[in-house]
């Protein structure tokens, strides 16, 4: 143990000056780009959706880099903010809604969180959402298709990062298979720059917001499905790396997880809205949303089993009466393993050291046998729980969906089965 922490340290040390200054991934260079084939969604740091349309592509963004740059709302608020500084260019488009949702007066943008959060802007977001679900709708509706593909990048990836694996490695290979499904390519705010103690730590804390808030996008699709009467389409989810924390918190109940859930000194405005509905049921907006059939692949998954098993090791936490973990029901859960992966195990066998971001679930297959094969017995709402063994040739392998599907037999197994095939015979890790 005093070993590891000497390493952590020296890491630390050593890269201080490079990886310590995180940057946030924005996206007003692309909200409005046209991708006639697909459904995209932008969402910020905080969980709130850019709009469609309407903010300028490369705007003069003000504020402190690791709050404000990230907020969309803090953005549109500062007086300098180029964002809703230009009714020609916003008027009759998304953008409008969020930039009339505004207050008339700014507010104090010297620090972290400026203002309360307008109600006006939380009907305005909640509408936007709405816009997304029922853009996903119409796209199924327009075509003899009965999947939905939703994509969901990892921390430290721009559009152009996460946009390549999207095309290259998954929708390409989905498609050379045999499947054809409407697929939504969701692109947030995991930061740029900066691994250790710096885009991995800080996507570790805004993940789970934008996994709560994407609760909205697919509460709305269920609800044009419901109210127009139409079959129940069957639901895939890709993940890579800390997109599976982002899903996890779609679709259950992070609490025993997240320390700022049941650190009040750490709380802020955010979560408070997520403590509160984390395993709600009902709400319109963030109820935990349920489908006839979820499949949720997860490669290289960057988090702690106790993410989708809801068991606290956690002395601090104390909310045992809720629900915690995977909560959708009909969920099956796909997931690689890879001891050998040099980012989950941090080059130095330290995936589940919690200061560098624990890592241990894509890397250890005793922790896969002892917290999540067991899940369809302890879960009803959990259907089956299958892991791949991705490991690769020689010491080290990489951590990019690329790397992951060089292997073509694995990687068509997997996306196979994500799609509800036949189950392989070989690439399985079987537990004792």
């Amino acid at each position: 143990m005093i070993l590891k922490k000497m390493l952590v340290l020296s890491l630390l040390t050593l890269g201080s000056c490079t990886v310590l200054s995180p940057q946030n991934a924005v996206f007003y260079a692309n909200i409005d780009n046209e991708h006639d084939q697909y459904v995209d969604v932008f969402v910020d740091g905080y969980g709130d959706i850019y709009p469609n349309a309407g903010f300028p592509s490369d705007p003069l963004l003000m504020g402190k880099p690791n709050n404000a740059t990230g907020s969309i709302l803090n953005q549109a608020l500062h007086p300098e903010s180029q964002l809703c500084a230009n009714e020609n260019v916003y008027g009759a488009t998304e953008a409008e809604l969020l930039c009339d949702a505004l207050p008339p007066a700014p507010c104090n943008y010297n620090v972290t969180f400026p203002c309360d959060i307008p109600p006006a802007w939380t009907k305005a977001q909640q509408q936007l959402w709405e816009n997304r679900g029922k853009e996903i709708y119409q796209m199924l509706l327009g075509s003899d298709k009965d999947e939905v593909l939703f994509l969901v990048h990892g921390f430290n990836n721009d559009y152009t990062d996460s946009n390549q694996w999207y095309e290259a490695q998954v929708i390409s290979r989905v498609r050379n298979l045999g499947h054809d499904p409407v697929v939504v390519r969701v692109f947030w705010d995991g930061f740029k720059n900066g691994v250790i103690g710096g885009s991995w730590g800080m996507a570790q804390v805004t993940g789970p917001l934008v996994g709560f808030k994407l609760r909205q996008l697919f509460n709305a699709f269920n609800a044009q499905v419901e109210s127009n009467n139409t079959p129940y389409p069957k639901i895939r989810a890709f993940t890579h790396s800390s997109g599976a924390y982002v899903l996890a918190s779609t679709f259950g109940n992070m609490y025993t997880v997240l320390p700022m859930m049941y650190d009040p000194d750490r709380r802020d405005r955010y979560y408070a809205e997520l403590v509160q509905y984390r395993a709600n049921m009902t709400d319109q907006y963030f109820k935990v949303p349920h489908f006839a059939d979820l499949r949720l692949g997860m490669i290289a998954p960057a988090t702690p089993p106790n993410t989708f098993n809801g068991i606290s090791n956690n002395p601090r936490s104390t909310d045992y009466e809720h629900q915690a973990g995977t909560l959708t029901s009909n969920t099956t859960i796909l997931m690689s393993i890879n001891w050998k992966d040099k980012i989950l195990n941090k080059y130095l066998g330290l995936s589940g050291i919690n200061l560098l971001g624990n890592t241990v679930l894509g890397t250890d297959q005793d922790d896969y046998c002892a917290f999540m094969a067991p899940l369809p017995v302890q879960k009803d709402n959990i259907d089956a729980v299958y892991a791949f063994d991705f490991r690769g040739p020689g010491f080290r392998n990489g951590h990019g969906v690329s790397s992951y599907f060089s292997h073509e037999g694995k990687a068509s197994d997997f996306i196979n089965l994500l799609f509800a095939q036949q189950i392989p015979s070989t690439h399985l890790i079987t537990c004792q």
